[in-house]
């Protein structure tokens, strides 16, 4: 089986993931996601979105292909929400909650310039990194609208969304990168 999250083909920068591997090129990366891709017993992708592509560039058996959403456990859920921290101050809080580059490499994930653009605007820039990533912690220092958070749980990183106003994630679309705002609202349906 194998397990797609993300097609590292169709990036335009390397995946900074803080190790150092010797001799990978993007022509092995491709190589490599060709034939787990093109040799599994079986596929199973987070959207469809990612099959479209993957089906342009592989030869792929659509039978042994399944889309299983990222969805969160029912009983993570918090019962109640935080109360907003923007019920508190009046001003717009967003999160940014996964992967960030060790470096200022151009990477898919610097997003330093991003996030300074964001707070420029007068919002606030809420930080949950996958992993510590001081050149960000470091970074929130000097701004007063960025906010680095240290890692914590999933079911913590949960009931901490319930705070902020909007999230905002990234979609890889062939080979650009899409930004995306969302509104928080699947934390804040009632249930």
């Amino acid at each position: 089986m194998h397990d797609i999250h993300d097609l590292l083909s169709i990036r335009n920068t390397e995946y900074d993931d803080g190790l150092k591997r010797n001799g990978l090129t993007i022509e092995k990366i491709v190589q490599e996601e060709k034939a787990a891709l093109e040799n599994s017993d079986g596929i199973i992708a987070v959207s469809d979105a990612i099959f479209d592509i993957a089906f342009d560039r592989y030869q792929l058996d659509s039978r042994r292909c399944l889309v299983f959403q990222n969805y969160v456990a029912g009983e993570m859920l918090p019962v109640t929400d935080d109360k907003k921290l923007s019920d508190k101050d009046g001003m717009i809080h967003m999160v940014y909650e996964g992967h960030l580059d060790s470096d200022r490499n151009g990477g898919h994930y610097d997003l330093f310039d991003m996030f300074t653009e964001i707070a420029r605007q007068g919002i606030n820039i809420h930080i949950y990194p996958s992993r510590d990533t001081p050149i960000y912690r470091n970074f929130s220092k000097n701004e007063s609208l960025i906010h680095y958070h240290e890692t914590v749980n999933p079911a913590r990183l949960i009931r901490e969304l319930t705070k902020y106003d909007f999230g905002w994630g990234t979609t890889a679309v062939l080979g650009r990168t899409a930004w995306c705002i969302l509104q928080t609202m699947f934390l804040t349906q009632k249930r």
